[in-house]
């Protein structure tokens, strides 16, 4: 049995782990090229998207397919308040997240009501549904988008791109740490186990799945917020792309659905793979996507729980 002393120890040894980590992640900009710091960004995305799904669907057990639609959300509510306000991206992308979590408050008192394959094709159509708003609507540019200029070279666009979506990655990653050990996360577990046992229990499901909801949501918004600025140009097809729904589910599985780090490195092996793959298949668009999702389907068949998967207190 360990001592008070020795998990003391353990805690600190961790934490010092973290922070050599998170401060070698926060030079490696100063020794790479604007290609290297590029695909981290779109690393670190992938690794929000997943982190915040995994409080909707591996905490609380509400698989959500329309992750992807608070993403397509946040970049319009900076580009717009940019377009129309000269806003930068930099300073409201937490509005952005603010409001895509608003918007998961409203539509998720009925949405989660409705549990397994009837939640996923409610979100699904949910994503259908301002996609097609959106495309719609010629105040937000319509199926033509919204094109924002590069305020910045390449390199310091890079650079501060790499900062902002690194800050945003350790905090989701921070968030999800931090939601498990609090009596929210214990909350959410039980729903996840047994969500009637938790009513007669007393414990109040629908306002944890609304507090869960809102907070997967407010990070997905917020890392969408600030594509516009960092990538120059949104359009539905873009920043509603139903691999911004699908990606963050293959890599929290892959990873380890309902862990802390698990969905993180999923979200990296696939951002990496779908990368590198990228090349392998350049007179084939799409391809290499498709073949990312089979590896992952593979994986998975063979260890159902993922990669760290049955470590759910890591």
């Amino acid at each position: 049995m360990r001592t008070m002393t020795e998990e003391s120890n353990s805690t600190k040894r961790l934490y010092l782990t973290i922070l050599a980590v998170v401060i070698v992640g926060a030079i490696i900009p100063l020794f790479v090229s604007p290609y290297i710091s590029a695909m981290l960004m779109l690393v670190f995305i992938n690794i929000v998207m997943a982190e915040s799904y995994n409080i909707i669907g591996g905490f609380t057990g509400y698989p959500t397919f329309g992750h992807g639609v608070n993403f397509g959300i946040g970049a319009y509510v900076t580009a717009l308040l940019f377009r129309d306000l000269g806003f930068s991206p930099l300073i409201t992308f937490p509005v952005a997240g603010l409001i895509a979590a608003l918007l998961a408050l409203g539509v998720g008192f009925p949405v989660l009501r409705a549990r397994g394959i009837y939640f996923a094709m409610i979100t699904v159509s949910l994503n259908w549904v301002v996609t097609l708003i959106i495309t719609l609507t010629p105040y937000t540019g319509g199926p033509s988008g919204i094109i924002i200029p590069y305020a910045f070279k390449v390199e310091t666009l890079n650079r501060i791109g790499y900062a902002f979506y690194y800050a945003l990655c350790i905090i989701s990653i921070f968030i999800s740490y931090k939601i498990s050990r609090s009596k929210l996360g214990y909350g959410l577990f039980a729903i996840r186990e047994d969500e009637d046992a938790c009513r007669l229990l007393g414990v109040p499901p629908t306002n944890l799945k609304l507090y869960s909801y809102a907070i997967s949501s407010f990070f997905a918004g917020a890392v969408g917020g600030l594509y516009p600025f960092f990538f120059g140009y949104i359009d539905p097809t873009v920043v509603f792309a139903t691999t911004l729904s699908i990606t963050p589910i293959a890599a929290a599985y892959l990873g380890g659905i309902g862990t802390i780090f698990g969905p993180a490195l999923g979200a990296v092996i696939i951002a990496l793979l779908t990368e590198n793959l990228r090349y392998v298949f350049t007179a084939y668009e799409g391809l290499h996507v498709l073949v990312t999702y089979l590896i992952t389907l593979i994986i998975l068949l063979y260890r159902r729980e993922g990669i760290l998967g049955g470590l759910r207190k890591i």
